[in-house]
């Protein structure tokens, strides 16, 4: 697979759209289950082009997210730094945001399937919009009221790839930031998994080794979630050096920590999978449109919501052309806009969530590289970031799947 043949299926030439069918971070699930000899999830594994069978002879799994990873930016990173990884470009999901992909991810089920479908989203049952990832209404000045942990339980309606391993007696840890492990968000995706928190690299390899050593006579699966490089992309743009180095720093603590201290039994019998869950695009400047100052508020049932670069609007039909005409007289960029019905595939196939049909809006708009959406209260500081994600751009929609053998990785 080739990074152009992504354009292939893309609506007008330029808007990605992902591929659920085997070539998407959704299908990586099902890969994984399945060399576990686990039924695989809805979602069918990566394409075999991608990952063969013979891949997949290893007793356990290093699974690593680095968040805001995308593929043109790992490309350049591996030409930098010469590194030889076996690297394949797989789309992420729609909207190309951490909401929607980690869920994806981590149940093997599109948005469609998992309900999670975007930063900001409308709960129909509570008709109130909340923000996916601290779990708390917006514009409500509830900031410190999450969901209760407890009514999170069908939230998502589908197991997690953490719940399906342990019921099959594959032993199962998640690193994540120590900020974040005490989330309602956490407890939700990472269900069925031992879940231990680290404030700097070091620590987490360091305890990732003592724990790998532990199970050394055990099936295991190890989860890495690492948010840095996602954050340096939001406040320094694309064009600087701090990500590539953060990379570095990852991947060389990585080694030296981790793999290079471990024995070979381990190392013989383990492979390592890495992967991003969506790319950046530039936040230009002079394409941002501020929301609040076009009018449309007058023509709508409720404030958007979605991402800056995936908006979703909730109104009728009857007011859709007082908005196309407002967009087009307000507009600093070149943007698509579909109505609910055309949409739907975006988010993935069927069985859709019980509430998908109603979170998703009746129009979305996506905007062209650079483009960006401000909705005041909602939006979150998009307008002061300086890239984003969340649209249908080949930066944002593209990452990379890098796998190998942990004594052949360097």
């Amino acid at each position: 697979m080739l990074l152009n043949d992504f354009y292939k299926n893309a609506i007008e030439g330029t808007y990605v759209i992902p591929q659920y069918s085997g070539l998407s971070i959704a299908n990586i699930a099902s890969t994984i289950l399945k060399h576990y000899g686990i039924a695989t999830t809805p979602l069918p594994p990566l394409n075999n082009e991608i990952f063969s069978d013979v891949m997949l002879n290893k007793s356990n799994i290093i699974f690593i997210v680095l968040d805001g990873l995308g593929y043109n930016f790992f490309s350049e990173f591996v030409k930098k730094y010469k590194k030889s990884y076996e690297m394949f470009p797989v789309t992420s999901v729609f909207p190309s945001t951490t909401a929607s992909a980690l869920p994806s991810m981590f149940t093997g089920c599109s948005p469609s399937m998992h309900g999670m479908i975007g930063y900001t989203m409308l709960l129909p049952s509570s008709g109130t919009a909340y923000n996916m990832l601290t779990m708390t209404p917006v514009n409500s000045g509830r900031v410190n009221q999450p969901i209760n942990k407890h009514k999170l339980n069908g939230f998502i309606n589908v197991k997690t790839i953490f719940q399906m391993l342990s019921e099959h007696g594959v032993r199962s840890v998640t690193f994540n930031r120590e900020g974040l492990v005490d989330t309602s968000l956490s407890s939700m995706l990472y269900r069925g998994s031992h879940l231990i928190g680290y404030s700097a690299l070091s620590d987490m390899f360091l305890n990732a080794k003592k724990i790998i050593e532990n199970m050394e006579s055990h099936r295991w699966f190890i989860t890495i979630y690492y948010d840095r490089i996602d954050a340096i992309f939001h406040q320094y743009g694309v064009d600087n050096d701090m990500a590539s180095r953060e990379v570095k720093s990852f991947l060389s603590q990585f080694y030296d920590l981790l793999i290079s201290k471990l024995s070979s039994i381990i190392k013989d019998n383990t492979m390592v999978i890495i992967t991003g869950d969506h790319g950046h695009v530039p936040f230009f400047r002079d394409k941002i449109l501020i929301y609040n100052n076009t009018g449309m508020d007058n023509y709508m049932r409720m404030p958007p919501t979605g991402d800056p670069r995936a908006l979703f609007l909730h109104t009728t039909a009857e007011n859709e052309p007082i908005i196309s005409e407002l967009l087009k007289r307000y507009t600093p960029f070149r943007y698509l806009m579909m109505e609910k019905k055309d949409t739907v595939t975006l988010f993935g196939p069927e069985p859709y969530h019980k509430e998908f049909y109603s979170r998703i809006g009746d129009y979305l708009l996506v905007p062209d590289f650079g483009g960006s959406y401000h909705v005041q209260g909602i939006s979150h500081g998009n307008h002061y970031m300086k890239a984003g994600h969340g649209g249908m751009d080949i930066n944002e929609m593209i990452v990379p799947l890098v796998y190998s053998f942990l004594n052949d990785f360097i």
